[in-house]
């Protein structure tokens, strides 16, 4: 974590050594043209030097907007056709960082992550005028958590990869979205992915670093979110309860039912949605699941096997109506009827395994209740 602010400020510091630069190249030009007065000597005094002079030279600053300007159409020009001339790459605008770190067994990880030099979220996102967010949540062009949450960078994610394949237990999803300010799923997708960058270029594929640094440069990267959580926005009415009078805090908490905040709302459906969002990525994982098909419809069976086929038998109830289960509740029972099973074309059966299992999971229906 220090090593990304250390490289976060770093990219700073090179954003500021450019500005100057540029400060330096105005202050040559005019020395040459006679104007003598020698800020473009010292890089570091070159942006205050510009401030001095504002009031002698009254047409600097229009040239100065009018540079910027076309600066800013070049560097868009680039991120449309970074394969062109100029583009970027590896002597262009963003450089390749080589980051390595050590597993839990010792082995010595090795990934190169990228680094651009403009950052769209350190500056305005525009020049005159400014933006006003139209909902309720009040967001700014500097305030943005949501945008930030969304934006970071390639460094911070493979930090984030080795931190946790040196102590997968120690930081685990759940640690590392407190560590970086950002929802649990994300920090899940972000393992998964760095982990298949790693598979992809130990089996000899080539990263398409390119696109990695175009999406920072137009996007923006942070290396820590701002507090990504979910949260529970749901307008209520009021809720009114008949009480004796003269009651007493303590008792109204024993007779009346526990209210809920909107936080405890919130975590209550955070846990469900980690749940399902991990049941999920573990099923696109193949870890659950693994031998289902998942290319649509089989049109041509394989070879048929020896033996024959083997067909899924599902149980049914003999008597499954309302009646009967509004008796079997009343009882303290319930309704349940035998397990499915594989039968063969000898007679004999066996019990599904886990993929079959899977699949019956994938098929029941779940109710989920949809927040607008």
């Amino acid at each position: 974590v220090e090593g990304a602010a250390v490289e976060g400020a770093a990219a700073e510091g090179a954003a500021a050594d450019g500005a100057a630069a540029d400060g330096a190249a105005e202050g040559a030009a005019e020395a040459a043209e006679g104007e003598g007065e020698g800020d473009g000597e010292n890089d570091e005094e070159g942006e205050e030097g510009d401030d001095d002079d504002a009031e002698e030279d009254g047409d600097d600053e229009g040239k100065e907007t009018e540079v910027t300007a076309e600066e800013e159409a070049v560097h868009n020009a680039r991120l449309l056709n970074p394969q062109g001339e100029g583009g970027l790459n590896e002597d262009g605008e963003y450089e390749r960082v080589e980051m390595s770190g050590e597993d839990e067994n010792g082995k010595l990880l090795k990934m190169t992550a990228v680094k651009v030099k403009f950052n769209r979220l350190e500056t305005p996102f525009v020049e005159e005028g400014w933006l006003y967010d139209i909902s309720e949540q009040g967001h700014t062009v500097h305030w943005n958590p949501n945008l930030r949450n969304a934006c970071l960078s390639d460094r911070a994610k493979t930090q984030m990869w080795l931190m946790h394949k040196k102590d997968p237990k120690a930081w685990d999803a759940e640690t590392l979205a407190v560590e970086y300010k950002i929802r649990v799923q994300r920090v899940m997708a972000i393992l998964y992915l760095k982990q298949c960058q790693y598979d992809a270029t130990e089996a000899g594929h080539e990263m398409g670093e390119e696109l990695a640094a175009n999406m920072e440069e137009i996007h923006g990267f942070v290396e820590r979110g701002e507090g990504e959580r979910h949260i529970y926005i749901v307008p209520r009415y009021p809720k009114f309860q008949v009480v004796p009078q003269h009651t007493t805090p303590e008792e109204l908490k024993t007779i009346l039912p526990r209210f809920m905040t909107a936080e405890e709302e919130a975590a209550r459906e955070e846990k469900e949605l980690i749940r399902q969002f991990t049941a999920n990525m573990k099923y696109a994982q193949k870890i659950t699941g693994g031998g289902l098909n998942r290319s649509g419809r089989i049109k041509h069976p394989g070879k048929k096997p020896k033996g024959g086929w083997g067909l899924m038998v599902i149980p049914l109830i003999e008597d499954n109506s309302v009646r009967a289960r509004a008796r079997a509740k009343r009882e303290g029972k319930v309704i349940v009827g035998e397990k499915p099973y594989v039968a063969y074309a000898d007679g004999t059966r066996r019990e599904i395994n886990s993929d079959e299992e899977e699949m019956f999971r994938k098929r029941k229906i779940r109710p989920f209740r949809r927040i607008f």
